[in-house]
Formats: structure tokens, C-alpha cells, sequence
């Protein structure tokens, strides 16, 4: 490796790691046992084809670049975070929104019973009329000896009836 690295990701890539602070963590060891520092590490990565001055302008780079990263790393978390309760928010005024509408659900289906159970007199009213007109055109036509124009009208009150008591099961349910 003769070339000097230029990109900081490069760097980061050739050295494997970002530097980490001393800590707990076990620190890696050169060949006799002593903890290596970065720019050893640094010069094992590049196999050692770098002057002291290149590898320190490298890891300044990587160093601004970990900062970076971490800055970034940093404002992730706390958009992150913020999204997370912006999101238990919305979760309990979905909730909230819910449970009205259970309520409203429930005052709906009452009120809509209450208006079929207002609307059914005038319903069977209109019904009984229209079953007279059906018995008077029948018996009209029996008297006519129209058999089959009263066989018609039988069929059509039939059908009707059949309608009705459709209509009837769809709003019990």
C-alpha cells in the first residue's frame, strides 16, 4: 500500500475500527504484550508504508469522522426517541378515538331501532294497502275471468310479501 489514504471511510475500513475510550473494555496487545496504541494499530492496517506525520493526519481524519458519526448516532436517537412517544400519543388518542366510536356505534344502533320501531305503523299501513289494492285487482280480475291475469298479480303480492319479510329480517339484525 504505497498510496496515502485521503477518504475518511477508507481510513475507517483499512483500520477495522473507530477509536473507543478506555474503559472496562480489554485493549488489544502487540506481539510482547503490550497494549498497542492507535497509530500501531494504524500502522499494521496499512502495513506500515506510511510516515508517523500521514497516519496521524489519517487518524485526526477518522477521529473527526467518529465525531461525526457519533453527533449523527446521537441526533438519531433522539429523533428516535421522540418518534416513540409521538407514537405512544397517537396510540392512546387512537385508542381514545376508538372507544368513542363504540360509543357513538351503540347511540347509533339504539337510535335506529327507535326510528324502525317509529316508522313500523306507518310501514304496515302502507303495506295493508297495498295487499287491499293487490285483493281487489285479483278478485277484479277473477270476476273477469282473467285466471291468469289474477295468477300474475298472486305471483307479483307473493314476491312483494317475500321482499317485506326481507326487509324486515335486515332491519331486526
Amino acid at each position: 500500500m504505497t498510496d496515502s489514504i485521503t477518504s475518511v471511510p477508507e481510513a475507517v475500513a483499512a483500520l477495522g475500527a473507530l477509536p473507543v475510550p478506555a474503559g472496562d473494555q480489554p485493549q488489544p496487545l502487540d506481539d510482547r504484550g503490550q497494549p498497542r496504541t492507535m497509530l500501531d494499530r494504524a500502522r499494521a492496517a496499512l502495513n506500515a508504508r506510511m510516515t508517523k506525520d500521514d497516519l496521524r493526519l489519517v487518524l485526526e481524519n477518522v477521529i473527526s469522522y467518529a465525531a461525526d458519526l457519533e453527533a449523527e448516532r446521537e441526533k438519531l436517537v433522539r429523533w428516535h426517541r421522540e418518534d416513540g412517544e409521538a407514537m405512544a400519543k397517537q396510540r392512546a388518542h387512537i385508542a381514545e378515538l376508538q372507544e368513542n366510536l363504540r360509543a357513538v356505534n351503540a347511540g347509533w344502533s339504539v337510535a335506529r331501532a327507535r326510528v324502525a320501531e317509529l316508522e313500523r305503523p306507518a310501514i304496515k299501513a302502507r303495506r295493508n294497502e297495498i295487499r287491499s289494492s293487490y285483493a281487489e285487482t285479483i278478485t277484479m280480475a277473477r270476476e273477469d275471468r282473467d285466471f291468469e291475469g289474477a295468477f300474475n298479480l298472486e305471483c307479483q303480492l307473493r314476491d312483494r310479501e317475500e321482499q317485506w319479510k326481507r326487509e324486515d329480517e335486515a332491519a331486526t339484525s
